[in-house]
Order: C-alpha cells, then sequence, then structure tokens
C-alpha cells in the first residue's frame, strides 16, 4: 500500500449548528439559528453586496425626481398659472429656480413649459424604477439560485448518517419549497432598500417644507411602528407552526407514494385520504391564520396615516400655514405613504416566511466531513480487521406534528455490538443470519457509511480513519437488492460509479452480469432508457445492471448485498461463476438468505442481534445446513 502527503478539499463550511433531534422548531434552537443567520448566509449574501448600494442610489434618484415632477410642481403649476405673484417660502431652491423659470415665460407658454418638466421628470423616474425593478429581480433570481445550489452541494457532503437520522420529506422540503421562500424574503428585503431611500428623500423634503409638522408625523410613524411590531411577533409565530404542519403534510404524501402498491393492495385509499386532508387541514388552518393576520397590516397602517393626516390639519391651522405649505406637505406626505406600505409589506412578507428560512439555516448549519489526509495510489490489498466494534443508529427526527416522547427514540438504537473479524484479500466471505441482524449495517462499515461508534477499523496496520472515506470507497463497488438505479440509459447507470470507461468496457460488464440477455430485446439496447429509479424494469433486470455498475469499477472489495434475491436459478449460477472466476474484484462480501448462493462463499460470519454467533468456512456452519433443514 502506497501513500504520499496531502489533504482532500473540504467545501464544508466550519460553522456547525446543534443537532436537530427534537420537533422542528424548538425555542433555544430556534434562536440559535436566527443569531446565527447572518453568518449561514454571507457566503451567499457578500457576492452581491455590491449591488446593494445601486440599489439604494437608483432608488433614491427614482424617489426624488417622484418628488420633485409630482410632489413639487403639482402646487408649483397652481401658482405659476395664476400669474406666480408669490412662492411659498418654504419651496426648496432647486423647485424655487425652476419656478421663477417657468414664471418669467409668456403666459400662453407657461402650461406647455410646465407639462414638459412634469413628463420628463416622471418618465425619468419610470425609467430609474423600471432599472431597479430589473436590478432587484437579477439578484433575488440568483441569490435565490446560489442558496439552492449550496443546500444541494450541503446535502451531497452530508454523511450517510445524517439521512438515517431525518426526514426525506424534511429534506425535499426545505430544497423544492422552503429555499423559494428565502427568494421572498431576499426580495422583500431588497424591496425595502429603495423604499427606505425614498422615504428618506421625502422626509428631508416634508422637513424643508415645516419641520414642525414632519414631528407630527414622525410621532405617528413611532406609533405605526410599535403596532407593526406587535403583528410581526404573532407572525412569525404563525409562520413557525405553518411550517411544521407543512413538513407533517410532506411526511404523509411521501408516505402514500413510497406505499402505493400496497394501499391499494389492501384497499386503504379511503383511510389514507382522510389522514392526508387532516393533515392538509392543518396547514390550511395555520396558513389562513398567518394570511388573517397579515390582512391587519395595510388597514393598520391606512388608519394610523389618517389620524396623523387630521393631526397635520389641525396643526397647521393653528400654526397658520399658508394653503400652498399646506397642500405642498399634504402631497408630499401623500407619496411617501406608498413607500411606507412596501416597506410594512415587506416586513410581514419576511415575518411570515421566517419558519422556511429557519430550515435552510438549520441545513445549510449541518456539520459535514472533515478534511483528512489523502493517499494517493490507495489500495485495499491488505486484510480489513474490524477490532471490538460497535454501532448504534442514531434516534430518527420527531415527524413534524408528532408529539414527542423523552423515553421513546431519544436513545440512539444498537445494532452491532462488540463485532471482531478479518476481511482477507482474495477471499469471498459471506455474511449470514436472519433479517434485522445487523448484516447490512456491517456492510456499510466495511465500505465507511457509517463509523463505529466504538471499536476500530483497520487495513493492514492503518487505521481506516486515516483514510479520506471518499478514497476508501473509491476501491468498493456495492450491488444489491436496492440498487438505486438513476435517470439515463442503461449504459449511463452501469458507467455511473466510473464515468470515463469506454464503450467497450461498459459493454463487456453488460454480457458478464447478464445485462446483454434482455438489452438486446429493447428497441436502443443499452442506451434504453430505464425511467425514474428504473421503475420500466423488472427488479431482476435492476438487480443486473446494478451488479454491473458495481464490476465495472474494478473493485479491491465488492459487496453483495442481497443480490441474487431477484434473478432467477440460471442467472444466479451466471453471478456464482463469476464470483469462483473472481473477475472484475479482489474481495467479495457478500449477503444472501439464498443456500445457494451462500455455497459460492469461502467464509461464513453468522450474526444474530448485532452479535457474531458462529465463523467459520460457510460448508461447516450450523446456520447453513439448517437452512438445508439438516442437523447441526
Amino acid at each position: 500500500m502506497m501513500a504520499s502527503g496531502g489533504k482532500l478539499k473540504n467545501f464544508i463550511p466550519a460553522q456547525i449548528a446543534p443537532e436537530h433531534t427534537g420537533p422542528l422548531h424548538s425555542g433555544p434552537e430556534y434562536a440559535g439559528l436566527f443569531q446565527n443567520a447572518r453568518s449561514v448566509f454571507a457566503p451567499v449574501i457578500s457576492a452581491y453586496a455590491p449591488l446593494l448600494p445601486l440599489v439604494a442610489l437608483l432608488g433614491l434618484l427614482a424617489s426624488l425626481l417622484e418628488g420633485i415632477g409630482i410632489g413639487m410642481l403639482v402646487p408649483l403649476a397652481a401658482l405659476s398659472l395664476s400669474g406666480g405673484a408669490s412662492l411659498p417660502a418654504a419651496l426648496p431652491q432647486p423647485i424655487r429656480s425652476i419656478a421663477e423659470l417657468v414664471i418669467a415665460l409668456d403666459p400662453q407658454d407657461r402650461m406647455l413649459a410646465l407639462a414638459s418638466v412634469v413628463v420628463t421628470l416622471v418618465l425619468l423616474r419610470g425609467l430609474v424604477q423600471a432599472a431597479n425593478n430589473i436590478l432587484i429581480a437579477n439578484i433575488e433570481v440568483k441569490m435565490g439560485r446560489d442558496i439552492r445550489n449550496a443546500l444541494s452541494a450541503r446535502i451531497l457532503a452530508l454523511d450517510y448518517p445524517f439521512f438515517l437520522k431525518h426526514q426525506a420529506s424534511r429534506l425535499v422540503q426545505i430544497i423544492s419549497a422552503d429555499s423559494w421562500s428565502v427568494s421572498d424574503a431576499v426580495k422583500s428585503a431588497l424591496t425595502m432598500v429603495p423604499a427606505a431611500a425614498g422615504l428618506l428623500v421625502f422626509c428631508a423634503l416634508l422637513v424643508w417644507v415645516d419641520w414642525r409638522l414632519f414631528l407630527i408625523v414622525l410621532a405617528g410613524a413611532v406609533l405605526v411602528q410599535m403596532a407593526l411590531l406587535m403583528l410581526e411577533r404573532r407572525q412569525k409565530s404563525l409562520s413557525l407552526s405553518a411550517t411544521d404542519a407543512n413538513h407533517a403534510l410532506g411526511d404523509r404524501m411521501l408516505a402514500i407514494v413510497n406505499a402505493m402498491r400496497v394501499i391499494r393492495i389492501f384497499g386503504q385509499q379511503q383511510a389514507e385520504q382522510r389522514q392526508f386532508e387532516n393533515a392538509s387541514a392543518q396547514v390550511g388552518s395555520r396558513m389562513f391564520a398567518a394570511r388573517r393576520l397579515a390582512a391587519f397590516v395595510l388597514p393598520t397602517v391606512d388608519l394610523f396615516i389618517a389620524l396623523i393626516f387630521i393631526a397635520i390639519l389641525i396643526a397647521a391651522y393653528r400654526f397658520q400655514l399658508s394653503i400652498a405649505e399646506v397642500t405642498t406637505f399634504l402631497l408630499l406626505l401623500s407619496r411617501a405613504q406608498p413607500h411606507a406600505h412596501v416597506i410594512s409589506q415587506a416586513r410581514t412578507g419576511m415575518a411570515s416566511v421566517q419558519g422556511p428560512i429557519s430550515e435552510v439555516q438549520w441545513l445549510l448549519q449541518q456539520e459535514g466531513p472533515r478534511a483528512q489526509l489523502a493517499q494517493q495510489d490507495f489500495r485495499i490489498d491488505q486484510p480489513i480487521h474490524f477490532r471490538g466494534v460497535s454501532y448504534a443508529f442514531p434516534a430518527r427526527d420527531a415527524v413534524a406534528g408528532d408529539p414527542v416522547d423523552s423515553d421513546d427514540g431519544a436513545q440512539d438504537q444498537a445494532a452491532i455490538s462488540n463485532v471482531s473479524f478479518t476481511l482477507e484479500p482474495g477471499s469471498i466471505t459471506a455474511l449470514i443470519g436472519p433479517s434485522g441482524s445487523g448484516k447490512t449495517t456491517l456492510a456499510n462499515l466495511v465500505c465507511r457509511l457509517l463509523e463505529p461508534s466504538t471499536g476500530a477499523v483497520q487495513v493492514g496496520d492503518i487505521a481506516a480513519t486515516d483514510i479520506a472515506p471518499a478514497l476508501w470507497r473509491s476501491r468498493m463497488a456495492i450491488a444489491g437488492q436496492n440498487t438505486g438505479l438513476t435517470q439515463g440509459s442503461i449504459a449511463d447507470n452501469i458507467r455511473y460509479g466510473r464515468p470515463d470507461a469506454s464503450a467497450e468496457d461498459v459493454a463487456q460488464a453488460a454480457q458478464d452480469a447478464g445485462v446483454s440477455e434482455f438489452a438486446h430485446a429493447l428497441a436502443d439496447g443499452l442506451e434504453t432508457e430505464v425511467g425514474m429509479s428504473g421503475l420500466s424494469l423488472s427488479g431482476g433486470q435492476r438487480q443486473r445492471i446494478g451488479l454491473a455498475r458495481a464490476m465495472l469499477r474494478r473493485p479491491d472489495v465488492l459487496i453483495l448485498d442481497e443480490a441474487t434475491n431477484s434473478v432467477d436459478a440460471m442467472s444466479e449460477q451466471h453471478i456464482m461463476q463469476l464470483l469462483a472466476q473472481r473477475r472484475h474484484f479482489t474481495t467479495a462480501l457478500v449477503i444472501s438468505h439464498r443456500r445457494s448462493t451462500l455455497a459460492a462463499c469461502d467464509y461464513g460470519i453468522v450474526l444474530d442481534g448485532g452479535k457474531i454467533v458462529e465463523t467459520g468456512p460457510v460448508q461447516s456452519l450450523a446456520y447453513y445446513r439448517a437452512m438445508a433443514g439438516q442437523r447441526p
């Protein structure tokens, strides 16, 4: 075995979140997630941070043009058309300069000049606003894409035990739905930037017109914010509740899809429909509660704005302001109102998706594998030793909506206990035992999809933990009853473990595994599409494709996990001949309940209850003889 220095690239960020083992949204964990929100999304946000000032600048410019073109030129037009005898003292200097130029014109030219100025400013404002909307949409789409790509990369990088612990429907929901909620939140946050810039412009203009009236507006704005904060807190709580209910609905739908054959055989369609309707009703009621609360946001804001307008009119009367000044102030305030609405709606929208956002944060924070020393030219050509190995499956997440019992499922479930044995190079070893005895778990430990809870695995004198798992698995291949075919052709699936394999090598592997026997009868041969999960093929055909895929890799260790349970006797005999000839592999580990398959193995390890109860040559094992009805 040759080794050289170096490190495997580890692209998983170091930010680690606590393990999620209870309900989907427990208080302390949820709070911690939001404390880490900035650091979790920082890599994505930082790529677009330079564009945020441009968004603010365009929003500022659009609002400035709006304030001049609509908010100020309307009262200016009234003054100009009436002869322009006097201008409001509070009129800003830029507008005063325009007014003086217009007043200096002949009366018949004033209307045309004013119309030209207004149309030009409105057109410029529209162009700037359109450019800003396009920029926001571009950032939103690309940031959403980056977040989904980050989620996919994280899932592909996580260790196998993660998927044993967490519900598959939850992970699918995060990528397919919750990630879009993050995009919605990004859009809301981005729309707040130009709205806030516009509000700032109008506030400055309001102060310029009359600072005393502006103080009244400011006091009313504080009251509005207090009311919105109360609504937002409730909105966040409802969002979390709706997210939990939605995950429960996803669990129910996935269960129906996966059990469709059983449901039809036993005629349980109506029972399943009732359960789905109950879960769907929970989602509907919680989402309706959130929408019902959101419906009060704009009326609440409008009520406060109406009260502010009344207060302004009363104050203007007491301050003895001119009609022109009051009209100018109210027009500016009316143009500021849409910006305030945008901000309040954006805040409500962000509060309503806090549940999905917390789910995305949770997944992005999960711990991935650490970087380990890589060994080049690595081969498993020495004995693999298991020394006192034990493994316990992690407790699974509670299904969303289910009650959590602290005494049920809280402890990891022991699957392998204090197992010791050696896989010699060139041997064919059988793992034998009743269902649930730990055979597949042990096979997963051999290929390091799982790591021992206690004990050690060595290859020769080198600890397996000193070798990167990906490098270790590159010298292994597995074929079994769960073949895991992907979308694509038969040839694509055979080549999956060795993408650079030539067409000749693929054809040879197909021939050796018996794939060619049925592929030749298909219209496109090895280029025939297998469909989703290979459902267009029989179980035996899928198993043969999986075997060809494993053989094409030419592994040091070949694992056959019930790889013959769906094939006919002739195909099984052919596979046994391949085992006997040791073609395409060096060492084999075979799991089977078929006595005929076990007969091709040299050595046997009998498991029961996660413990080794018997070892030795297969033919001499009491369990093997008992399979034929013989006395031990």
